[in-house]
Protein backbone atom coordinates (compact mmCIF):
# COMPACT_ATOMS: atom_id res chain seq x y z
CA UNK A 1 0.00 0.00 0.00
CA UNK A 2 1.47 3.31 -1.09
CA UNK A 3 1.43 6.86 0.16
CA UNK A 4 -0.41 9.92 -1.05
CA UNK A 5 0.82 13.48 -0.92
CA UNK A 6 -1.12 15.99 1.14
CA UNK A 7 0.35 18.70 -1.11
CA UNK A 8 -1.27 17.11 -4.17
CA UNK A 9 -4.50 16.59 -2.23
CA UNK A 10 -4.49 20.29 -1.37
CA UNK A 11 -4.39 21.05 -5.10
CA UNK A 12 -7.39 18.77 -5.64
CA UNK A 13 -9.32 20.59 -2.94
CA UNK A 14 -8.52 23.98 -4.47
CA UNK A 15 -9.66 22.70 -7.86
CA UNK A 16 -12.96 21.43 -6.46
CA UNK A 17 -13.65 24.70 -4.64
CA UNK A 18 -13.13 26.46 -7.98
CA UNK A 19 -15.58 24.06 -9.66
CA UNK A 20 -18.28 24.88 -7.11
CA UNK A 21 -17.56 28.62 -7.44
CA UNK A 22 -17.91 28.32 -11.20
CA UNK A 23 -21.47 27.05 -10.80
CA UNK A 24 -22.51 29.64 -8.22
CA UNK A 25 -20.99 32.54 -10.15
CA UNK A 26 -21.84 31.89 -13.81
CA UNK A 27 -20.34 35.01 -15.35
CA UNK A 28 -17.83 35.91 -18.07
CA UNK A 29 -15.34 36.49 -15.25
CA UNK A 30 -15.64 32.94 -13.90
CA UNK A 31 -15.26 31.53 -17.41
CA UNK A 32 -12.16 33.67 -17.82
CA UNK A 33 -10.54 32.99 -14.45
CA UNK A 34 -11.82 29.58 -13.37
CA UNK A 35 -13.06 27.50 -16.30
CA UNK A 36 -9.71 27.66 -18.05
CA UNK A 37 -7.98 25.58 -15.37
CA UNK A 38 -10.29 24.10 -12.73
CA UNK A 39 -11.27 20.90 -14.57
CA UNK A 40 -8.17 20.65 -16.79
CA UNK A 41 -6.28 20.53 -13.49
CA UNK A 42 -7.66 17.06 -12.71
CA UNK A 43 -6.59 15.72 -16.10
CA UNK A 44 -3.14 17.24 -15.56
CA UNK A 45 -2.95 15.52 -12.18
CA UNK A 46 -3.79 12.19 -13.83
CA UNK A 47 -0.77 12.46 -16.11
CA UNK A 48 1.43 13.91 -13.38
CA UNK A 49 0.73 11.00 -11.02
CA UNK A 50 0.79 8.28 -13.68
CA UNK A 51 2.63 5.14 -12.61
CA UNK A 52 2.14 2.98 -15.69
CA UNK A 53 2.17 -0.21 -13.63
CA UNK A 54 -1.21 -1.45 -14.85
CA UNK A 55 -2.36 -2.67 -18.24
CA UNK A 56 -5.64 -1.64 -19.85
CA UNK A 57 -7.64 -4.33 -18.04
CA UNK A 58 -6.22 -3.46 -14.64
CA UNK A 59 -6.53 0.29 -15.18
CA UNK A 60 -10.10 -0.07 -16.40
CA UNK A 61 -11.00 -2.12 -13.32
CA UNK A 62 -9.51 0.43 -10.92
CA UNK A 63 -10.96 3.46 -12.69
CA UNK A 64 -14.38 1.82 -13.02
CA UNK A 65 -14.41 1.30 -9.25
CA UNK A 66 -13.30 4.83 -8.45
CA UNK A 67 -15.16 6.75 -11.18
CA UNK A 68 -17.87 4.79 -12.99
CA UNK A 69 -19.47 3.03 -10.03
CA UNK A 70 -19.93 6.28 -8.05
CA UNK A 71 -21.14 7.93 -11.26
CA UNK A 72 -23.82 5.29 -11.78
CA UNK A 73 -24.89 5.31 -8.12
CA UNK A 74 -25.17 9.08 -7.81
CA UNK A 75 -26.91 9.35 -11.17
CA UNK A 76 -29.51 6.81 -10.05
CA UNK A 77 -30.05 8.58 -6.71
CA UNK A 78 -30.31 12.10 -8.11
CA UNK A 79 -32.35 11.02 -11.13
CA UNK A 80 -34.84 9.20 -8.91
CA UNK A 81 -35.32 12.30 -6.75
CA UNK A 82 -35.36 14.82 -9.60
CA UNK A 83 -37.51 12.88 -12.02
CA UNK A 84 -39.81 11.81 -9.22
CA UNK A 85 -40.55 15.42 -8.26
CA UNK A 86 -40.95 16.35 -11.91
CA UNK A 87 -43.44 13.55 -12.47
CA UNK A 88 -45.44 14.70 -9.44
CA UNK A 89 -45.38 18.31 -10.68
CA UNK A 90 -46.12 17.31 -14.27
CA UNK A 91 -42.91 18.86 -15.58
CA UNK A 92 -41.03 15.69 -16.52
CA UNK A 93 -39.62 15.86 -20.06
CA UNK A 94 -38.55 12.49 -21.48
CA UNK A 95 -36.34 14.15 -24.11
CA UNK A 96 -34.44 16.12 -21.48
CA UNK A 97 -34.12 13.01 -19.31
CA UNK A 98 -32.77 11.04 -22.29
CA UNK A 99 -30.12 13.73 -22.82
CA UNK A 100 -29.15 13.51 -19.17
CA UNK A 101 -28.67 9.76 -19.54
CA UNK A 102 -26.73 10.23 -22.79
CA UNK A 103 -24.21 12.53 -21.11
CA UNK A 104 -21.80 15.27 -22.10
CA UNK A 105 -23.22 18.74 -22.77
CA UNK A 106 -26.75 17.28 -22.80
CA UNK A 107 -26.52 16.72 -19.05
CA UNK A 108 -28.57 19.64 -17.85
CA UNK A 109 -29.25 20.66 -14.25
CA UNK A 110 -28.85 18.93 -11.79
CA UNK A 111 -26.31 16.83 -13.73
CA UNK A 112 -24.07 19.65 -14.95
CA UNK A 113 -20.88 18.16 -13.51
CA UNK A 114 -21.59 14.52 -14.34
CA UNK A 115 -19.71 14.60 -17.65
CA UNK A 116 -16.36 14.87 -15.87
CA UNK A 117 -15.89 11.37 -14.34
CA UNK A 118 -16.73 9.55 -17.57
CA UNK A 119 -14.49 11.88 -19.60
CA UNK A 120 -11.65 11.28 -17.15
CA UNK A 121 -12.21 7.53 -17.43
CA UNK A 122 -11.92 7.73 -21.23
CA UNK A 123 -8.75 9.83 -21.10
CA UNK A 124 -7.17 7.54 -18.52
CA UNK A 125 -7.83 4.31 -20.39
CA UNK A 126 -6.56 5.85 -23.62
CA UNK A 127 -3.36 6.88 -21.89
CA UNK A 128 -2.45 3.29 -20.99
CA UNK A 129 -1.21 2.40 -24.50
CA UNK A 130 -0.11 5.93 -25.36
CA UNK A 131 2.06 6.16 -22.24
CA UNK A 132 4.29 3.45 -23.74
CA UNK A 133 5.30 5.86 -26.52
CA UNK A 134 8.14 8.37 -26.34
CA UNK A 135 6.93 11.74 -25.07
CA UNK A 136 7.08 13.50 -28.47
CA UNK A 137 4.82 10.80 -29.93
CA UNK A 138 2.45 11.18 -26.99
CA UNK A 139 2.14 14.84 -27.89
CA UNK A 140 1.45 13.94 -31.52
CA UNK A 141 -1.46 11.75 -30.44
CA UNK A 142 -2.77 14.35 -27.99
CA UNK A 143 -2.60 17.23 -30.45
CA UNK A 144 -4.21 15.17 -33.22
CA UNK A 145 -7.12 14.33 -30.92
CA UNK A 146 -7.39 17.95 -29.81
CA UNK A 147 -7.51 19.24 -33.38
CA UNK A 148 -10.12 16.70 -34.45
CA UNK A 149 -12.36 17.20 -31.43
CA UNK A 150 -12.10 20.97 -30.98
CA UNK A 151 -10.98 22.67 -34.17
CA UNK A 152 -12.15 20.67 -37.22
CA UNK A 153 -15.39 22.27 -38.47
CA UNK A 154 -18.47 20.09 -38.57
CA UNK A 155 -17.40 17.47 -36.05
CA UNK A 156 -19.98 16.54 -33.43
CA UNK A 157 -17.69 14.70 -31.03
CA UNK A 158 -18.92 16.83 -28.12
CA UNK A 159 -22.17 14.89 -28.34
CA UNK A 160 -20.76 11.38 -28.16
CA UNK A 161 -22.33 9.40 -25.27
CA UNK A 162 -20.95 9.62 -21.75
CA UNK A 163 -18.61 12.50 -22.64
CA UNK A 164 -16.30 10.34 -24.76
CA UNK A 165 -15.47 13.34 -26.94
CA UNK A 166 -14.61 15.44 -23.90
CA UNK A 167 -12.24 12.70 -22.74
CA UNK A 168 -10.51 12.67 -26.13
CA UNK A 169 -10.17 16.45 -26.20
CA UNK A 170 -8.91 16.72 -22.62
CA UNK A 171 -6.36 13.97 -23.27
CA UNK A 172 -3.86 16.73 -24.08
CA UNK A 173 -3.86 17.72 -20.41
CA UNK A 174 -2.96 14.18 -19.33
CA UNK A 175 0.11 14.29 -21.56
CA UNK A 176 0.90 17.78 -20.25
CA UNK A 177 0.79 16.41 -16.70
CA UNK A 178 3.25 13.66 -17.52
CA UNK A 179 5.50 16.21 -19.26
CA UNK A 180 5.40 18.37 -16.14
CA UNK A 181 6.36 15.43 -13.95
CA UNK A 182 9.39 14.63 -16.10
CA UNK A 183 10.41 18.27 -16.29
CA UNK A 184 10.04 18.72 -12.54
CA UNK A 185 12.51 15.90 -11.96
CA UNK A 186 15.12 18.22 -13.46
CA UNK A 187 13.98 21.37 -11.66
CA UNK A 188 16.21 22.67 -8.91
CA UNK A 189 14.02 25.53 -7.69
CA UNK A 190 10.38 24.45 -7.56
CA UNK A 191 9.61 27.32 -5.20
CA UNK A 192 10.49 29.78 -7.96
CA UNK A 193 9.29 27.85 -11.00
CA UNK A 194 5.80 27.17 -9.61
CA UNK A 195 4.89 30.80 -8.88
CA UNK A 196 6.48 31.82 -12.19
CA UNK A 197 4.18 29.40 -14.01
CA UNK A 198 1.19 30.80 -12.15
CA UNK A 199 2.23 34.33 -13.06
CA UNK A 200 2.58 33.32 -16.70
CA UNK A 201 -0.89 31.79 -16.70
CA UNK A 202 -2.41 34.89 -15.12
CA UNK A 203 -0.64 37.07 -17.68
CA UNK A 204 -2.16 35.04 -20.52
CA UNK A 205 -5.63 35.37 -18.99
CA UNK A 206 -5.17 39.14 -18.91
CA UNK A 207 -3.78 39.30 -22.44
CA UNK A 208 -6.41 36.98 -23.92
CA UNK A 209 -9.54 37.47 -21.77
CA UNK A 210 -11.81 35.73 -24.28
CA UNK A 211 -9.61 32.63 -24.65
CA UNK A 212 -11.16 30.58 -21.87
CA UNK A 213 -11.27 26.76 -21.84
CA UNK A 214 -14.56 24.91 -21.39
CA UNK A 215 -13.86 21.19 -21.76
CA UNK A 216 -17.53 20.22 -21.51
CA UNK A 217 -18.26 22.21 -24.66
CA UNK A 218 -14.93 21.20 -26.25
CA UNK A 219 -14.03 24.86 -26.34
CA UNK A 220 -10.29 25.37 -25.95
CA UNK A 221 -10.03 29.07 -26.74
CA UNK A 222 -7.39 30.58 -28.98
CA UNK A 223 -5.25 27.73 -30.36
CA UNK A 224 -2.20 27.11 -28.17
CA UNK A 225 -3.06 30.01 -25.85
CA UNK A 226 -6.00 28.30 -24.10
CA UNK A 227 -4.13 25.03 -23.55
CA UNK A 228 -0.97 26.83 -22.43
CA UNK A 229 -2.92 28.96 -19.95
CA UNK A 230 -4.55 25.90 -18.40
CA UNK A 231 -1.24 24.06 -18.15
CA UNK A 232 0.62 27.02 -16.65
CA UNK A 233 -2.01 27.62 -13.97
CA UNK A 234 -2.74 23.95 -13.22
CA UNK A 235 0.91 22.96 -13.38
CA UNK A 236 1.91 26.01 -11.39
CA UNK A 237 -0.45 25.02 -8.59
CA UNK A 238 1.05 21.52 -8.49
CA UNK A 239 4.69 22.65 -8.50
CA UNK A 240 4.02 25.39 -5.95
CA UNK A 241 2.16 23.00 -3.64
CA UNK A 242 4.96 20.45 -3.83
CA UNK A 243 7.50 23.17 -3.02
CA UNK A 244 5.75 24.78 -0.08
CA UNK A 245 3.42 22.10 1.29
CA UNK A 246 5.72 19.10 1.19
CA UNK A 247 5.95 19.09 4.98
CA UNK A 248 2.96 20.26 6.96
CA UNK A 249 1.74 19.43 10.48
CA UNK A 250 0.12 16.02 10.51
CA UNK A 251 -3.32 17.25 11.67
CA UNK A 252 -3.45 19.64 8.69
CA UNK A 253 -2.20 16.95 6.30
CA UNK A 254 -4.82 14.46 7.47
CA UNK A 255 -7.55 17.09 7.16
CA UNK A 256 -6.52 17.88 3.60
CA UNK A 257 -6.48 14.18 2.68
CA UNK A 258 -9.98 13.72 4.10
CA UNK A 259 -11.24 16.70 2.10
CA UNK A 260 -9.59 15.37 -1.04
CA UNK A 261 -11.02 11.88 -0.59
CA UNK A 262 -14.47 13.51 -0.32
CA UNK A 263 -14.06 15.63 -3.43
CA UNK A 264 -15.73 13.23 -5.88
CA UNK A 265 -18.87 13.32 -3.75
CA UNK A 266 -18.70 17.12 -3.87
CA UNK A 267 -18.44 16.92 -7.67
CA UNK A 268 -21.67 14.93 -7.86
CA UNK A 269 -23.81 16.64 -5.23
CA UNK A 270 -22.87 20.33 -5.29
CA UNK A 271 -25.10 21.21 -8.25
CA UNK A 272 -28.23 19.52 -6.81
CA UNK A 273 -27.55 21.19 -3.45
CA UNK A 274 -26.99 24.61 -5.01
CA UNK A 275 -30.10 24.10 -7.13
CA UNK A 276 -32.17 23.27 -4.05
CA UNK A 277 -30.83 26.44 -2.43
CA UNK A 278 -31.59 28.40 -5.61
CA UNK A 279 -27.91 29.38 -5.59
CA UNK A 280 -26.93 28.30 -9.12
CA UNK A 281 -25.60 31.32 -10.93
CA UNK A 282 -26.82 33.80 -8.35
CA UNK A 283 -23.36 34.91 -7.22
CA UNK A 284 -24.39 34.67 -3.59
CA UNK A 285 -21.55 34.29 -1.09
CA UNK A 286 -23.98 32.68 1.34
CA UNK A 287 -25.17 30.25 -1.31
CA UNK A 288 -21.59 29.37 -2.18
CA UNK A 289 -20.59 28.79 1.44
CA UNK A 290 -23.66 26.71 2.26
CA UNK A 291 -23.18 24.63 -0.88
CA UNK A 292 -19.51 24.03 -0.03
CA UNK A 293 -20.21 23.12 3.58
CA UNK A 294 -23.20 20.88 2.83
CA UNK A 295 -21.46 19.08 -0.05
CA UNK A 296 -18.27 18.42 1.85
CA UNK A 297 -20.12 17.46 5.03
CA UNK A 298 -21.93 14.74 3.10
CA UNK A 299 -18.67 13.68 1.44
CA UNK A 300 -16.79 13.47 4.72
CA UNK A 301 -19.56 11.47 6.35
CA UNK A 302 -19.48 8.95 3.51
CA UNK A 303 -15.68 8.72 3.44
CA UNK A 304 -15.80 7.84 7.13
CA UNK A 305 -17.74 4.73 6.09
CA UNK A 306 -15.43 2.47 4.04
CA UNK A 307 -18.46 0.41 3.02
CA UNK A 308 -19.74 3.47 1.14
CA UNK A 309 -16.88 3.29 -1.40
CA UNK A 310 -19.44 2.92 -4.20
CA UNK A 311 -20.50 6.52 -3.51
CA UNK A 312 -17.07 8.04 -2.78
CA UNK A 313 -14.74 6.15 -5.09
CA UNK A 314 -12.24 6.23 -2.21
CA UNK A 315 -9.78 3.36 -2.09
CA UNK A 316 -9.07 2.30 1.48
CA UNK A 317 -9.94 3.90 4.78
CA UNK A 318 -9.23 7.56 5.43
CA UNK A 319 -6.11 8.21 7.58
CA UNK A 320 -6.31 8.87 11.29
CA UNK A 321 -4.44 11.42 13.34
CA UNK A 322 -2.87 8.74 15.53
CA UNK A 323 -1.51 6.79 12.53
CA UNK A 324 2.28 7.19 12.67
CA UNK A 325 3.09 4.79 9.83
CA UNK A 326 4.63 7.56 7.75
CA UNK A 327 7.62 9.61 8.82
CA UNK A 328 6.80 12.42 6.40
CA UNK A 329 3.83 14.39 7.68
CA UNK A 330 2.77 15.25 4.14
CA UNK A 331 2.94 11.65 2.90
CA UNK A 332 -0.26 10.13 4.21
CA UNK A 333 -1.28 6.52 3.92
CA UNK A 334 -3.21 4.45 2.89
CA UNK A 335 -3.68 5.10 -0.82
CA UNK A 336 -1.45 5.37 -3.86
CA UNK A 337 -2.93 8.04 -6.09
Amino acid sequence: MGERSAAIDAVRVVGMVAVVAGHVWITPETRQWLYTWHLPLFFILTGYLWSGRRGIKGEAAVRARTLLVPYACWFAIIAAITWGFQLIQGSFNPRVAAGQVWGGPLQSEPFWAFWFPTALFVATILYVPVSRLALPWQWCVALALLIVTAYVPGTQLAFLPLAIGQGLGAFVFVVAGQTLRRAQARMSRDGVVGPAMLAGGVALVLLFPDSFVDVKGLHFGVPVVGILTAVLIGGGLIVTARAYLSRTPRPLSVTVVWLSMSSLVVMFVHVPIASALDALGDGSVAGFLITIVASWALGLALVALPAAWFLTGARGAAPRLNDTSSADSAAIRPERT
